[in-house]
């Protein structure tokens, strides 16, 4: 172990991806990923279609009672009409990752580079972390050639300092000492806009649109 475990910033996770058995067998379309968010806003799960095939996953910010809540989300998919039956909660495969500024230590060391979720890098709000994971490794690779040869922590310092540029922790998060209550939160949710700009910034890390645009938007 290179680094000592991380005592917050912690997200824990369980999906599945099922072979749909007919293609009306599922009400989630392809070209519309479907999102679910827990009651507590902790987390949310997903429905995302690939052709005849469905990937379906639940994350949260706790571990707390979290096979109780990937057993709650699979029988609610059912009984909302997603699936024609519940996967079977135990088949999900589980895995954890740390969300941006989460590790104290920089994501290198002689002869190493941590990238994406070992990186910890997932975005602080949604804890979306594929795009992370694809620019860390780019930059990684271009790191590696850069150093020709030389791989250690002095030649990935570069590295390092790119990271925090690309995936830095939200300021508004590290600012905030209390959450906001959940159902203030699921009252927020209930207005397309704010959802929309929920998804744009957080989860598609879209570039912040001026006051001017965002009214003009709305």
């Amino acid at each position: 172990r290179l680094w000592p475990k991380p005592a917050r910033g912690l997200v824990v996770a369980q999906e599945i991806e099922l072979r749909l058995p007919r293609p009306d067998s599922c009400a989630i379309e392809g070209r519309i990923p479907e999102l679910f968010f827990c009651r507590d806003l902790d987390g949310y799960g997903w429905c995302v279609r690939k052709g005849e095939y469905l990937n379906v996953g639940l994350g949260r910010r706790s571990k707390d009672a979290f096979e109780t809540h990937v057993r709650r989300f699979a029988s609610w998919l059912t009984d909302a009409g997603k699936l024609p039956d519940a996967p079977e909660w135990r088949r999900w495969r589980g895995h954890a990752y740390l969300l941006a500024g989460s590790r104290q230590q920089p994501p290198a060391a002689d002869g190493v580079l941590l990238v994406g979720d070992a990186a910890g890098l997932a975005a602080p709000e949604s804890g979306e972390g594929i795009a992370p994971a694809i620019q860390s490794g780019a930059v990684a690779a271009s790191t590696i050639l850069a150093a020709g040869g030389r791989y250690t922590v002095d030649a990935f310092a570069a590295y390092s300092r790119a990271v925090e540029t690309l995936c830095p922790a939200d300021s508004i998060t590290r600012r905030l000492r209390v959450r906001v209550p959940a159902a203030v939160g699921r009252w927020c949710l209930t207005s397309p806009r704010f959802t929309r700009r929920v998804i744009e910034q957080w989860f598609l890390r879209a570039p912040a649109m001026l006051p001017g645009e965002w009214r003009a938007a709305a």
